[in-house]
């Protein structure tokens, strides 16, 4: 039995959303964000081939590093104090504050890197490919670990379990696929009818949710590996979603640059934000606050400080 799409987008939601600063540096289009465990920085990465860290108290660019191809994808490793990056060069790479060179590099794909996840319990990197493979390393070194092979697509995106040996992934096959941190496919998620772009996992672990170009949000059940619901249609393609960590909130960027903010104790859509004026390619956010993160194809990042609902 097919699991109806349920329609819970406001017409004209009010923006609980203000805009607290526009960080301008890059010179194209901005692909990644990601905000430092502390919450006292911000990484982004760019089709300019930078790397670029910003303080948030201030919100200026403190450093700059340099790939020969794009930065596609970031994720901090919070035990080792290092970021890593991923490039269209197919290179991975860690960097360590205070250094113009990175640590270490890796090529470990025969295409563009797409997505980064830290799976921090088993002291794991994983990076996702248009190659169609995800790549499990040691986050520290860079050694090989396992090789996921199973999408018959390019993987958009990965996502790793905050406690589990588990990893969610989402690709242009159309599937969401979960697997075990030694390599084992344990569920494969079909439904999306169209490119899946983005999966993140619940605070909790026991959800993974999935966008798509299909114009839809999908809750699956980690355990059954089983639909719950279906959210939608939105105005156009989701390209990438970010779930709070402390409140039951969820990002969703969209290609027209519009950013749906989502209440997950209701499953409903209770605002949008309007601020870019190309595809939101990426949002992150603040570890402990109501901050916002969001990166775009018009070449700037913007930080909103969001008004949550009553209750959360």
């Amino acid at each position: 039995m097919s699991t109806p799409v349920r329609n819970y987008l406001p017409l004209e939601p009010a923006s609980p959303a203000a805009l607290r600063a526009t960080l301008s540096a890059h010179a194209d289009a901005v692909r990644a964000v990601a905000w430092s465990p502390d919450g006292s920085q911000l990484a982004s990465g760019s089709k300019d081939r930078t790397l670029r860290l910003w303080q948030a108290a201030d919100y200026r660019c403190h450093a700059t590093w340099q790939h020969p191809g794009w930065v596609t994808c970031a994720a901090w490793n919070p035990q080792q104090h290092t970021l890593a990056s991923g490039s269209s060069d197919r290179t991975l790479r860690l960097w360590g504050q205070g250094s113009s060179q990175p640590r270490a590099g890796k090529q470990l794909h025969q295409s563009r890197i797409t997505a980064l996840a830290l799976h921090a319990p088993g002291g794991l990197l994983a990076s996702a490919s248009a190659d169609s493979r995800i790549c499990l390393v040691d986050a520290q070194t860079l050694a090989a670990q396992a090789t996921l092979a199973g999408h018959t697509g390019g993987v958009t995106a990965v996502a790793a379990h905050p406690s589990r040996p588990l990893l969610a992934s989402a690709s242009e096959d159309m599937s969401i696929r979960m697997w075990g941190t030694t390599g084992e496919q344990i569920h494969i998620l079909k439904g999306h009818t169209w490119y899946a772009s983005a999966a993140i996992f619940s605070p909790d672990g026991a959800y993974v949710l999935s966008g798509s170009l299909d114009e839809t949000l999908r809750l699956w059940d980690v355990e059954r590996g089983a639909l719950i619901e279906t959210w939608g249609h939105l105005p156009d393609w989701v390209r990438c979603l970010a779930w709070h960590s402390r409140f039951p909130v969820v990002a969703c960027g969209c290609k027209d640059g519009r950013i749906w903010l989502w209440d997950m104790r209701r499953g409903t859509a209770f605002a949008t934000i309007q601020g870019h004026t190309s595809s939101v390619l990426a949002v992150d956010w603040h570890p402990a606050l109501p901050l916002l993160a969001s990166a775009s194809e018009d070449t700037t990042i913007k930080i909103w400080q969001i008004e949550l609902p009553d209750g959360m």
